[in-house]
């Protein structure tokens, strides 16, 4: 099967799509001499206690990270309830809309960049206007869906 993305993982080269170096809340990445971006991905590691998430978030200022991110979904906007054991598993560790927004903020007070990746539309766009992360990290489960 021929690779779409022309990614050569072995030789370190990219489709002219995509750009070597960039920046992430007025970081350069990528550049000679550019700073390792450190980002520590609490994901849904914290079950879905916004608490555990602040605690994260500040572990990872306190360790030097650049960033924390997440994850935002509502499972049932993503997750069918024919499959009940499924969604609940995903609803118990999901952040609601303002917890979300408390540990960006929290982030900010901590002097990192918060980042999250989005699982549904609705909830990119809540991160994208509401939030306002200043990048996406798309999931790997994403990648062949283009209009995403």
């Amino acid at each position: 099967m021929q690779n779409p993305w022309r990614i050569r993982v072995s030789s370190g080269t990219f489709p002219s799509r995509f750009s070597k170096s960039f920046t992430i809340d007025k970081q350069p990445i990528g550049g000679p001499g550019d700073r390792t971006y450190v980002i520590l991905e609490g994901g849904v590691s914290h079950g879905g206690n916004v608490d555990i998430a602040l605690r994260l978030a500040k572990a990872a200022a306190d360790a030097g990270a650049s960033a924390f991110k997440l994850q935002h979904y509502h499972a049932d906007d993503f997750i069918s309830k024919q499959d009940q054991e499924w969604h609940e598993r995903m609803r118990r560790k999901q952040l609601t809309d303002g917890e979300i927004i408390r540990v960006a903020r929290a982030c900010e007070n901590f002097g990192i960049t918060f980042l999250c990746t989005a699982h549904t539309l609705p909830a990119f766009e809540f991160l994208r206007f509401t939030v306002r992360v200043p990048a996406f990290k798309v999931g790997s489960g994403e990648i062949g869906n283009a209009s995403f």
